[in-house]
């Protein structure tokens, strides 16, 4: 299930009575105020900002696959839900239109999103490397074009125009005019499988890791 922290309470997020979907991979807010939550085999859900109820969405509404892992709204206002097994779809006036393989997309497990200051759609999957859509084509980068490791986490642009990608076993990969800068165990990271990646106001980059804690 899901919890709530307000001034310093956490309390449980509590969806309908009977909803037996208690598995949560993912949770977005978009710029309604709405709350995406994707599930584990139960869909997704949108929790609605006027009135509190919710709206469930699952393969019979045209979703592609019942697990959620990722959820993100672009500049243009439209949503991107990503599955485990049926690549990516597109949320937008009430119906889905999905992406995979046969499309061009690398995989169908998708992990991550991010959107650059170009407007192009970076899409993380896992085992399948990292895509860029733009004007409607995929384009896959991967370890033949230099990534270390194709199993992909996190997505993060920077303040200075860098994509980092948080790898499973490969460090984080920063990648920039087309070139891929890694950083790893070996150059002082304390753990190559890495999750979440944030910078702060500062500039600074905070890289979480799995067992390594925060760099």
């Amino acid at each position: 299930g899901g919890y709530i922290a307000k001034e310093g309470v956490i309390s449980p997020f509590n969806l309908p009575e009977g909803f037996t979907g208690k598995n949560i991979l993912s949770i977005h807010q978009d710029h309604e105020g709405n709350i995406w939550i994707g599930t584990n085999g139960a869909g997704l859900i949108k929790k609605n900002v006027g009135n509190n109820d919710f709206t469930f969405y699952t393969m019979n509404d045209g979703l592609p696959c019942n697990q959620i892992k990722a959820i993100f709204e672009d500049r243009r206002q439209n949503l991107w839900i990503g599955t485990a097994t049926g690549g990516l779809s597109l949320y937008k006036e009430g119906t889905f239109k999905s992406f995979n393989v046969s499309h061009g997309l690398s995989g169908n497990n998708i992990t991550a999103f991010c959107e650059d200051r170009q407007g192009n759609l970076w899409i993380g999957t896992h085992g399948k490397a990292v895509n860029r859509f733009r004007d409607g084509t995929f384009s896959i980068y991967d370890t033949k074009t230099g990534l270390r490791s194709d199993i992909v986490a996190s997505l993060f642009e920077g303040r200075e125009g860098c994509l980092w990608i948080g790898t499973e076993g490969g460090g984080v990969e920063r990648l920039k005019d087309k070139s891929f800068t890694i950083l790893d165990t070996n150059s002082g990271l304390s753990h190559d499988l890495v999750f979440p990646i944030f910078e702060d106001s500062g500039g600074d980059i905070y890289i979480g890791t799995q067992g390594g804690g925060v760099n």
